[in-house]
């Protein structure tokens, strides 16, 4: 479909009555989410003001698909542990489960506040890559997190998980602009949950 955009010319009178005039012009397709409308507004010293706005009617197949945070992973020694820990003690629910191979499956979760945000794939750790494996022991040997993940109040998140079992290496600490504590998920990572302040 070739591109086009809109070129709209508005008349302002005493009763502002406007007069528009809509000019679709076949041309290059980056032009095709863009409408201009030109206000010609007479009543005060012929005052010119132009607006640049964007047209929902015109997005079609040019608008832009930037790139999005769709997934992100964490290795476990054990995807079913995994999966029993991240949705019954973290409350996330589960969103892909297929089996790739007898003791392999792509297997995600996601927070019940955004089902259809960034998923978590759950994936088993390398077995036969041994960087990977030395990579992970040694992040949670020196009590570095694997990743985090945002609440609204850790201090209620880390009395809720404490109740559940939920090992913390580092307990509620306040850190300039934010609060942070760390948990063990059981499946060979340290995971921080960060209050913003």
């Amino acid at each position: 479909m070739p591109g086009h955009y809109c070129l709209q010319v508005g008349l302002f009178q005493k009763h502002v009555i406007p007069l528009v005039l809509q000019v679709r012009l076949l041309s290059a397709p980056y032009l095709k989410i863009l409408s201009v409308v030109l206000l010609l507004n007479f009543k005060k010293s012929n005052f010119y003001k132009v607006q640049t706005v964007l047209n929902p009617e015109f997005y079609g197949t040019s608008k832009l698909n930037r790139m999005k945070i769709k997934i992100i992973s964490i290795p476990v020694h054990n995807q079913e542990d995994a999966l029993e820990f991240y949705t019954g003690k973290l409350e996330f629910i589960k969103k892909v489960d297929i089996p790739l191979s007898e003791s392999n499956r792509w297997l995600t979760v996601v927070s019940k506040e955004e089902p259809d945000g960034a998923e978590i794939l759950l994936e088993p750790s390398p077995l036969h890559f041994e960087p990977a494996k030395l990579y992970q022991k040694a992040l949670f040997d020196a009590g570095i997190p694997y990743t985090q993940f945002n609440v609204e109040s850790v201090q209620q998140e880390y009395e809720r998980l404490s109740r559940l079992g939920v090992e913390f290496s580092v307990k509620p600490t306040h850190m300039g602009t934010v609060m942070i504590a760390v948990f063990n998920d059981t499946c060979g990572n340290n995971i921080q949950i960060v209050e913003m302040l």
